[in-house]
């Protein structure tokens, strides 16, 4: 190799261990890019499944926490809207026993939404918890509930957000069975007897 030559033979190196670098280097960054967009459109799909579990939730929620024993109709119609056949037959079946509770204690009542929040996905089963203010008045007065009001909402997301289960005080009351107005003024408590006694 003449002296002439080794210059265009190390050039030739260097371009190429440039070339295939910098080829390198593009595949890399062209992996590293595909990957983050997948994971970051994987994390857009979880918030915007999230928030649409969240959003059908909370209407629920709000619409059946909002009564007017003088016209029960619109929340009949809101206990049943967006919910499983088999849910839909259930809740059906206790409006009767609620309306036992609702009319003798002249029972008005209004929701707003503080907060709803999805504690737990299976796969497309979304359970959000709904934190309501709710007023309420009742022949035993009127004022805000204490605290919070939580109702538990699962949904469906393979089947369009279905409503398929329903945790919340109402659910509570009708499990208990219907329950009278206390009266103005309790009565003295009774001592129990003494054992044996």
């Amino acid at each position: 190799m003449t002296a002439s030559t080794q210059p265009r033979v190390f050039t030739t190196v260097v371009v190429t261990a440039v070339v295939t670098g910098l080829l390198a280097l593009s595949i890399l960054f062209a992996v590293l890019w595909n990957g983050s967009r997948t994971e970051l459109d994987g994390l857009e799909r979880d918030a915007a499944d999230r928030a649409r579990a969240e959003q059908v939730a909370a209407d629920y929620a709000v619409a059946v926490a909002t009564i007017d024993y003088r016209d029960p109709a619109p929340w009949r119609a809101a206990m049943v809207a967006g919910v499983t056949p088999e849910l839909k037959a259930r809740l059906e079946a206790a409006v009767g026993t609620m309306n036992q509770v609702l009319q003798p204690m002249q029972w008005v009542s209004t929701a707003t939404l503080d907060d709803a929040v999805t504690t737990s996905v299976d796969g497309d089963v979304f359970t959000v918890s709904v934190y309501l203010g709710v007023e309420r008045s009742t022949v035993r007065g009127a004022g805000r509930d204490p605290g919070e009001t939580v109702y538990t909402i699962t949904l469906d997301r393979s089947r369009d957000w279905i409503i398929t289960g329903v945790g919340s005080p109402l659910t509570s009351m009708l499990s208990s069975g219907p329950q009278q107005p206390a009266p103005a003024t309790a009565p003295s408590a009774v001592p129990s007897p003494a054992p044996g006694g």
